[in-house]
């Protein structure tokens, strides 16, 4: 999953075509990370790279921690998803089909 398309929702290469819905979970989730001060990828990366150690990559438990740390869930006004849903959002991104 790339934090460029999640934070300026500008991919660096295409990717599928996808539902509707994703991509207001990536407007929500950029609007986020523009709240907590991420103004850039390379800033919002330092967020997912706590949950994937230095060079990781960002599978659906990593995008779903990252979701908790942001204030997505229950309770929350922003969108509550279901892993099956995480896992779309990361797979819609994943061009390669690499799982990076």
């Amino acid at each position: 999953l790339g934090v460029d398309y999640v934070l300026l929702q500008n991919p660096s290469q295409l990717r599928p075509s996808v539902v509707p819905w994703t991509d207001m979970v990536f407007s929500e989730i950029a609007a986020e990370l523009l709240k907590k001060g991420f103004t850039n990828p390379a800033d919002a990366w330092d967020l997912f790279e706590r949950f994937t150690g230095v060079r990781g990559s960002v599978d659906s438990g990593v995008l779903m921690a990252a979701l908790r740390e942001l204030g997505f869930g229950t309770g929350s006004t922003m969108a509550t998803l279901t892993q099956k849903e995480v896992d779309y959002l990361v797979s819609s991104c994943d061009v390669y089909g690499s799982g990076d």
